[in-house]
């Protein structure tokens, strides 16, 4: 008997496979079982790999187009509500895909797409899957579909000189991993899609403004944005880890990101009409929330560099220097932001996690002596302020539950995890009643987070069997 129905007639993305039959396989089966029958049973003789490595038959295109279908059909899925999901949801904090570019696309093949395309939509409809309580096996069937994913990308990496849709694919996939708790096969993940952007030249991207002859503007923008995609989502995965990084940041002199969604509704069509931003321009009103994002990590970089430096005398002026600065960034992206939730979660997480950072180095690495003691005083005041900020974000978080959309916030709540730790740890063995409320409102924050992304259960996890026994 078999599993998959598909008919002459059957549309694209549509093919079907029968739930019912695959409900009892085991879970590594069933990714194989259903991509087995999707395969031609026999290919055309001219169905080969050139020596340029490029396939020349359609036929691949076709196989690769009606596995990726019936994966998607089988989780009911449809291509208008994965595009509208990711475009409304991830893209926010990831914008590496041009929406303009993916659209036309999509409606541009008159047959079937492209072997690349097919996979990236398959990447997009994994990273907006998400397990549901009123669903049985849902869980079971997110897992199915990520490793179909992995399955199908190993086929078509193999296949097809690498491409920007690969890795678009790649760092869809990375992200997923990071963001459910696969940490050692996120950094795998980022750091093969660093090597392919290495390959296709989206680092390129940043020394040279003037598109070449074969692309548009927007395009090239899409990539610029996907290469600091890439720098980005590497080093928050390798934090994790504790692993080296595959990439290094660009010069502060080079261009920020664009806003992807205004050049998408924009009529320019040279890059010499839109003003391109430098990393360094911290103070300026006009950088986009993806563009804050690669400030607040510069700065980060920054923070990290300065805990390194060896000289006493040299190192408290450089962390004097450094907060003064993260202070005044912070300040303007909160200026910037005003009561808009969710476009800025990136950028202001980091900010704060540097400032923890710095802070808690600073009372962690200096001995309390005279010279010290107002650093000190300053950095513990710091500490208790940022402690505040974070619960208080919590609490505003848990008020408006119901009126947020989860989708546009990424999975780090790694700031949230520390600031409950540092509250705990503080707070001696007879714990206040405003530090368990404060502490509360974490918990409570994280476990709506953690019905989305994998990762800040295991965080709560982690938290509530050090502090409380569970």
């Amino acid at each position: 008997m078999k599993l998959l129905r598909c008919t002459a007639d059957t549309p694209f993305w549509s093919v079907s496979v029968d739930r019912e039959l695959s409900s009892n396989m085991y879970l590594s089966m069933k990714p194989s079982l259903m991509l087995v029958d999707s395969h031609p049973s026999d290919l055309p003789a001219h169905f080969q790999l050139k020596d340029n490595n490029v396939v020349k038959s359609r036929t691949f295109d076709e196989m690769i187009h009606m596995q990726v279908g019936q994966v998607i059909s089988t989780h009911g899925k449809y291509v208008d509500e994965i595009s509208l999901r990711f475009f409304q949801g991830i893209h926010r904090w990831l914008p590496v895909i041009s929406r303009q570019r993916f659209q036309d696309r999509l409606i541009s093949f008159r047959g079937p797409p492209t072997a690349e395309f097919s996979l990236l939509l398959l990447s997009m409809c994994l990273i907006t899957s998400q397990p549901s309580a009123d669903s049985r096996g849902t869980i079971k069937d997110q897992e199915n579909l990520y490793l179909t994913t992995k399955m199908l990308f190993a086929h078509v990496q193999t296949v097809l000189p690498t491409s920007t849709s690969l890795a678009q694919a790649l760092l869809l996939i990375a992200n997923y991993e990071y963001g459910h708790g696969l940490n050692d096969a996120a950094y795998v993940s980022i750091g093969i899609c660093a090597r392919m952007g290495f390959a296709v030249g989206l680092h390129k991207t940043m020394l040279n403004r003037n598109s070449r002859e074969d692309e548009t503007w927007l395009q090239r923008e899409e990539e610029r944005n996907l290469w600091w995609g890439i720098l980005l989502s590497e080093r928050f995965i390798a934090s994790e880890t504790d692993k080296p990084l595959a990439t290094q940041l660009p010069s502060i002199d080079r261009d920020l990101p664009s806003d992807i969604d205004l050049a998408d509704r924009s009529s320019v069509t040279k890059a010499e009409t839109i003003e391109h931003q430098p990393v360094y321009a911290f103070d300026s009103e006009t950088v986009g929330s993806f563009g804050r994002e690669v400030q607040a990590t510069y700065l980060y970089a920054k923070v990290l560099e300065a805990m390194e430096i060896e000289d006493p005398v040299a190192k408290q002026v450089e962390q004097l220097h450094m907060d003064s600065s993260l202070q005044a960034f912070f300040t303007s992206i909160i200026s910037q932001c005003g009561s808009t939730w969710g476009l800025y979660c990136g950028s202001i997480a980091l900010s704060i996690g540097a400032l923890f950072t710095l802070h808690g180095y600073v009372l962690s690495h200096s001995s309390e002596t005279q010279e010290t003691e107002a650093l000190h005083r300053s950095s513990t005041a710091a500490l208790c302020t940022l402690v505040k900020m974070v619960v208080d974000i919590a609490r505003s978080f848990n008020e408006n539950i119901h009126t947020l959309d989860i989708e546009i916030l990424p999975p780090r709540t790694w700031n949230f995890v520390r600031t409950a730790r540092y509250l705990l740890d503080t707070s001696g063995e007879i714990r206040s009643r405003e530090c368990c409320a404060d502490v509360d409102e974490i918990r409570m924050m994280m476990r709506h987070l953690s019905q989305r992304w994998k990762l800040v259960g295991e965080q709560l996890e982690a938290l509530e069997a050090d502090y409380f026994g569970r």
